[in-house]
């Protein structure tokens, strides 16, 4: 591996050892790729444990609306998850010629939620008004890993006539981080990069890019006149980096305004034909950058004093990337 003592063995007679021999028909033999080849056995548990409680009904006995009663819904829920990866010896040793090390992995929060529910039908069977009703719901929810958050919609649906309904909605929505990028233990990865500073790229990025590729060569006693990344099989193959979770992210949100109209032509038995328009904005999407992303956004941003740049490092010898970090942002 790159990044451990290699696992050796003492060769000769009673090693145990078996030529690899890449030619000719029959070749490798089936010692040969028994010596070199390993059955991995990983294990992986995941567990969810939910108690929910709810009561649903409508007003009818006290009283209703034009439309009908005002229906509803109230509920709590408690959910705890619960995970837990343990990796085969092998890749925890980082053993293996084709896949980077792997760690033991595990975490678990819980949340408590609470929420409501309200359907509103104010008119029904009445000229210009075949249906007119209005919905809102809730839920409020206190996470152990981030804390408070709260999702709500309002909706709306009017028919004029039975042959054609108007719809829409407005809601504010939640996900929480899960337990992979809360908690991933530091684990290798391999990516291929084709380095922003070198001379064919340097045009690509953002008005930065070429101060800032200049500025960081120069502070390593490089001279970007004669940085070529591109011709060089060591700046071009693939290259080890790491993964690692981060608990310190906040969940996404998300807003959206939906709008449709459903077609019920009375001539056309049978036929129902719906039409709906979105606009999902989201605030704080979690994502993880690949290699390339995050080595472009280094040197493409007004300085180099960044987030990404933080976790990008480069080689003092050769200028070359020599490691990065890849973790979940808040973006």
């Amino acid at each position: 591996g790159a990044n451990t003592t290699p696992i050796t063995f003492t060769p000769g007679a009673n090693s145990g050892c078996v030529p690899l021999n890449i030619f000719g028909e029959g070749s490798p033999s089936k010692a040969a790729l028994d010596w070199i080849n390993v059955d991995l056995a990983n294990r992986v548990k995941v567990q969810q444990h939910v108690v929910s409680a709810s009561v649903s009904g409508d007003t009818g006995a006290v009283f209703e609306l034009p439309g009908g009663p005002i229906g509803f819904a109230l509920g709590a829920e408690y959910r705890k998850e619960k995970s837990n990866f343990v990796p085969d010896a092998f890749l925890v040793q980082d053993a293996l010629a084709d896949l980077a090390a792997q760690f033991p992995e595990s975490g678990s929060f819980d949340v408590k939620e609470a929420f409501a529910e309200i359907n509103i039908p104010v008119l029904r069977g009445m000229p210009f008004a075949d249906i007119l009703q209005f919905g809102a719901a809730i839920r409020v929810s206190d996470y152990s890993t981030i804390g408070s958050t709260t999702t709500w919609k309002v909706d709306g649906t009017w028919g004029p006539v039975r042959d054609i309904r108007f719809r829409g909605t407005y809601s504010e929505a939640v996900r929480a981080p899960n337990l992979t990028e809360l908690f991933a233990p530091q684990n290798g990865t391999f990516s291929f990069i084709d380095d922003p500073c070198d001379p064919t790229n340097l045009a690509e990025g953002t008005s930065f890019r070429v101060a800032n590729c200049n500025a960081t060569l120069t502070a390593l006693g490089i001279n970007p006149a004669t940085f070529n990344p591109s011709q060089n099989p060591q700046a071009t193959a693939s290259l080890p980096g790491r993964t690692i979770g981060t608990p310190f992210l906040n969940e996404e949100t998300a807003k959206t305004w939906t709008a449709g109209v459903v077609l019920r032509p009375s001539f056309i038995p049978g036929l129902v034909a719906t039409f709906d328009w979105y606009d999902i904005k989201i605030a704080n999407a979690i994502t993880t950058a690949t290699a390339q992303d995050l080595t472009n956004a280094c040197v493409d941003q007004p300085t180099l004093d960044n987030q990404f740049c933080d976790l990008i490092t480069r080689d003092p010898s050769t200028g070359f990337v020599s490691d990065y970090l890849l973790r979940p942002l808040n973006v």
